[in-house]
């Protein structure tokens, strides 16, 4: 204080430590078309214990229609938030369902990545993929085109604010207030198709910006197969050392260029275990069998990306718990029955 009285006011601003350990997410989400952009939702998630109830209801109120702010036990989302996000977007976004296909994408975090999360979206009716692991500085859109700019705007908004109101530490309101400016200005104000096109996500290679090419070391535009990916490429999409949920994944993508399952034969079963068994057993599902010779890992056999279709997903048949004895049963059974 001592020092402040002979220099006067400095440039920086006093800030405990509790307000720079503070924070809290902004679920960022951009779309190709203008006029659906104004309908995604921006999603603020904010700690119970650093804005009480009736401050949250009075920022709620202050909000406009594309925002929205979640007080949820903990700022960081978990798996459950992510699915909570998805049902959100579904809900915004259902009256363009039946004119429209969503391909939704994320980074490759592993909160994004769980089984749980993929089957949701497939239910809600997005075919989601994941920008692959390490490459998110190069192609994810928000990355690359959206958030030097958001920052820069967010920056300028609260400092502006602060100056108005005289206000010499941080306010939190202040901060979602220039949060909210930067969403308007930035995200909703701008068309980004030219973000998906230069990267690659809108389709088609055509327009893949020169840059792009070149943080991916491509000498020219590479050719892509409309087959499915071998089990190889696929795995370097995702984090390494991690469970790739793979009927979950390929859930959306199976049921169009698949016929749909046949269900399991009760007169069959009763034939294989000797009489009609009251539970038939569960099923455990096991990665689509490409036409290849090129065997996998768990002897899955995975194709070299030639582009030859899959076959229906065939699933593992169990044996119940108490099922018949073994004297019922015939001297060979099927390991593998399909549906």
């Amino acid at each position: 204080m001592r020092w402040r009285r002979k220099r006067g006011r400095t440039k920086y601003r006093p800030v405990s430590r509790g307000q720079m350990r503070t924070a809290f997410t902004h679920v960022a989400i951009i779309c190709d078309d203008v006029a659906i952009q104004a309908q995604v939702p921006q999603v603020l998630v904010i700690n119970t214990k650093t804005v009480s109830e009736a401050v949250a209801t009075r920022i709620r109120s202050s909000l406009p229609p594309a925002v929205v702010l979640w007080r949820r036990k903990s700022a960081w989302l978990d798996t459950s938030g992510i699915c909570a996000v998805l049902r959100l977007v579904a809900k915004k976004l259902a009256v363009y369902k039946p004119t429209h296909t969503f391909l939704l994408g994320l980074d490759a975090a592993r909160i994004h990545l769980t089984e749980q999360v993929w089957k949701l979206a497939g239910k809600l009716g997005f075919l989601m993929y994941c920008i692959p692991a390490k490459l998110t500085s190069v192609l994810q859109p928000c990355d690359v085109y959206v958030f030097a700019m958001y920052k820069w705007k967010l920056k300028q908004a609260v400092q502006e604010l602060n100056i108005r109101t005289g206000t010499e530490g941080v306010s939190l309101e202040h901060t979602i207030t220039g949060v909210v400016e930067a969403i308007n200005a930035i995200i909703l104000g701008r068309c980004w198709k030219h973000a998906f096109t230069h990267l690659g996500l809108s389709g088609s290679l055509a327009e893949v910006s020169l840059s792009t090419l070149r943080k991916l070391h491509y000498e020219a535009k590479p050719v892509m197969s409309p087959g499915m990916p071998s089990l190889e490429d696929l795995q370097s999409c995702f984090p390494k050392n991690s469970i790739i949920p793979i009927d979950a994944v390929f859930a959306g993508v199976v049921s169009i260029v698949t016929p749909p399952r046949v269900p399991f034969p009760r007169a069959l079963a009763a034939r294989l275990w000797g009489r009609r068994p009251r539970w038939i057993g569960r099923t455990r599902a096991s990665l689509p069998v490409p036409s290849s010779e090129a065997a996998g890992p768990a002897g899955v056999s995975a194709s070299a990306g030639s582009g030859d279709p899959w076959p229906p997903t065939l699933r593992l048949a169990r044996l119940p718990s108490r099922g018949p004895s073994a004297r019922t049963l015939p001297a060979k059974m099927p390991r593998l029955l399909p549906l």
